[in-house]
């Protein structure tokens, strides 16, 4: 272009649509010619709904990242709720399966120890993290106070540290409680660091929560983010890199919020 020089380039074009092309050109909503021009070679990837085989397989694999990456336990199916996840549509392709399956990694997942490498459930846990397709895509169930806005990815981290730190908490005690190190007294847990309204049950999702912690009152969630932050830089003394570090989150979030906190006095 504005050259009457040749330059040779090797380029590879993939394009990838949920639209059929040949209907779109066809009803003038896209150009023939780009059409023709990008039409090579068609390698169509059918939905999961199309090949069941593979969904059982995508889960494992998005359960054991999740566990290598926090550090717990890796979530196994057993064979009814293998079929109950085969049967599900999955109207959202693989984008669902892959949240469907961090979700139920955060809440039914324990801390990993020595000789625990999985935790099998069955068809009645998993059915709570299948939506109803008529009326949410979201992996679980949403409460009003979640109409918010959506998290960004540090915060949803921060969040499933919270979760399992707070497992693992539960389980020191237990452990210490059988060993006779500590009475066997109600466990104060400090339920200030999980934002308890992304918890469909919390009460019945992790054990040894305070009963009057209320789990089911409507929460801020943005005086919980920010009080997870304040909290994370209290302990470390105002040093952001290791508050960050601690909460799962960047630097640059907890700059953010500060610059944000700052600008609001």
């Amino acid at each position: 272009m504005g050259s009457s020089k040749v330059e040779k380039t090797d380029v590879r074009v993939i394009c990838a649509t949920n639209v059929n092309l040949s209907y779109a050109v066809a009803t003038g909503k896209f150009r023939q010619d780009l059409y023709f021009r990008i039409n090579s070679i068609q390698i169509k990837l059918p939905p999961l709904r199309e090949r069941k085989s593979d969904i059982y397989l995508l889960f494992r694999k998005f359960a054991a990242d999740f566990a290598q990456k926090y550090g717990c336990a890796r979530v196994a199916l057993d064979l009814n709720a293998i079929s109950m996840l085969s049967s599900y549509r999955w109207p959202g392709n693989i984008r669902q399966l892959k949240s469907v399956a961090e979700t139920v990694s955060a809440l039914e997942s324990r801390p990993a120890r020595a000789g625990v490498e999985k935790v099998e459930i069955g068809p009645d846990a998993l059915s709570r993290y299948l939506p109803d397709e008529q009326d949410t895509l979201l992996p679980a169930q949403a409460s009003p106070a979640q109409g918010q806005g959506s998290m960004n990815p540090d915060e949803k981290a921060a969040i499933i540290k919270a979760i399992l730190d707070l497992k693992r908490d539960v389980e020191n005690l237990k452990i210490a409680v059988q060993s006779g190190a500590v009475d066997a007294v109600p466990p104060q847990i400090h339920t200030e660091h999980l934002p308890v309204s992304h918890i469909e049950d919390p009460e019945e999702q992790i054990a040894g929560v305070e009963e009057d912690a209320h789990p089911q009152a409507p929460m801020d969630m943005k005086r919980m983010r920010d009080e997870l932050i304040e909290r994370a830089l209290l302990r470390h003394d105002g040093n952001v890199a290791l508050a960050a570090k601690e909460l799962g989150i960047s630097d640059r979030t907890i700059y953010r919020k500060l610059a944000a906190k700052k600008k609001a006095k």
